[in-house]
């Protein structure tokens, strides 16, 4: 892993490991903390669901996992994508108030097991004026009584049949630095909305009142300059919630030369985020100017929660620098800004401009082959 803050402990995997599992290994998965990571113990552990409800009820993890359960447990693959992924390339054009930089990597992939979050909401029963979820995790990022993390999610978003409460990720149970021993998975957001280690659940007709809802990610415009010690008016940024369609090159790395026979190998992800799906993947060599469309049978497995990882093999004819850039396009036909500098904000948040790296192209003339003859490569 490349720890990119040491307290709290923030940090994502390699990009060549990230790149060979469809369900990113426990181990290998981004790490986003605000806080320490609490210690807790399944056997003392409860959750309290309260606030716009008939009935105010607690639930301990035997509820959940226990030989009396009366909930049926469900598996999904679900994408988790940091809102600050690839924050250095937003950096790199112009400096953001966050310590935290990533690259292409705070994304992965995992088999997460847990009850329906609705399944337990309509045991406690919710009543019409609940418009929002607000989930209260154990972490403790700030000080006073709303030192606890805290998101929220629309009352409709909540009560979909993907929305879980996990305490299974690829058939173990949640490590400690994941939200062990419950969690929630909100598919198709940013990841902060998935609260780990959490606590409490709350109904309300109003988003969390939360500082870490109500300031700490919200995008703002390109010409809006903040800080953390001059703020800017809060109520006027936009509250992150589903995340849009994004893709990153993963293979080659920037600055590398290649040596080849008249097409390169580049791969990495893609992720559509909301309910969409991932439809076709874009190759430019020029930096955008021109592009090939690579055919739908080179994206990996998907399902519309998850990524897809991809591979294209991409026609050079010519030896010397090349401007490698990618573009995902989804099922509602959305696609990715040209420039970082259209969405800069202050934060950093929400990048999902073009990807774009630079590597030297060498050709091997003995080795030259035409492109539609190397198709084969990938049947």
């Amino acid at each position: 892993m490349i720890p990119r803050l040491e307290r709290p402990y923030n940090a994502e995997p390699p990009k060549e490991l990230l790149l060979k599992h469809f369900n990113t290994p426990n181990s290998l998965f981004y790490v986003r903390n605000h806080g320490d990571v609490p210690t807790l113990e399944q056997g003392d552990y409860s959750i309290e669901i309260r606030g716009l409800v008939q009935n105010t009820i607690t639930l301990k993890m035997d509820d959940f996992v226990g030989e009396g359960s009366s909930f049926t447990p469900v598996t999904i693959p679900v994408t988790l994508q940091c809102a600050g992924n690839r924050r250095s390339e937003v950096n790199s054009f112009a400096k953001v108030a966050s310590k935290v930089l990533y690259e292409q990597q705070a994304i992965g992939n995992a088999l997460w097991t847990g009850i329906p979050l609705r399944a337990v909401l309509n045991k406690a029963g919710v009543l019409p004026e609940a418009q929002h979820v607000e989930f209260i995790g154990d972490d403790s990022p700030g000080q006073g009584p709303e030192r606890f993390f805290t998101q929220s999610i629309p009352i409709e978003k909540a009560m979909s049949k993907e929305v879980l409460l996990a305490y299974q990720m690829n058939g173990e149970p949640l490590p400690p630095i994941h939200g062990y021993p419950l969690r929630v998975i909100v598919p198709g957001y940013i990841a902060a909305k998935s609260v780990k280690w959490l606590k409490s659940i709350v109904l309300r007709e109003d988003p969390s009142p939360s500082p870490h809802q109500q300031k700490n990610y919200k995008l703002f415009p390109p010409m809006i300059m903040g800080d953390w010690a001059h703020p800017v008016d809060w109520s006027k940024g936009l509250p992150l919630g589903e995340t849009s369609v994004n893709s990153a090159i993963l293979s080659p790395n920037d600055g590398e030369t290649i040596t080849h026979g008249g097409y390169i190998e580049v791969a990495g992800w893609a992720y559509a985020g909301g309910n969409r799906t991932v439809e076709r993947i874009d190759i430019s060599v020029d930096g955008g100017s021109t592009w090939v469309a690579c055919a739908e049978a080179y994206l990996g497995e998907q399902t519309r929660w998850s990524w897809t990882l991809w591979r294209a093999l991409v026609p050079v004819y010519y030896e010397g620098p090349l401007a490698l850039a990618c573009r995902a396009w989804d099922n509602a036909t959305n696609t990715q800004p040209e420039e970082v500098s259209s969405i800069w904000n202050w934060k950093g948040y929400a990048n999902n401009a073009l990807h774009k790296i630079h590597i030297l192209s060498v050709i091997k003339k003995e080795n030259y082959s035409n492109f539609s003859d190397s198709l084969s490569f990938y049947h």
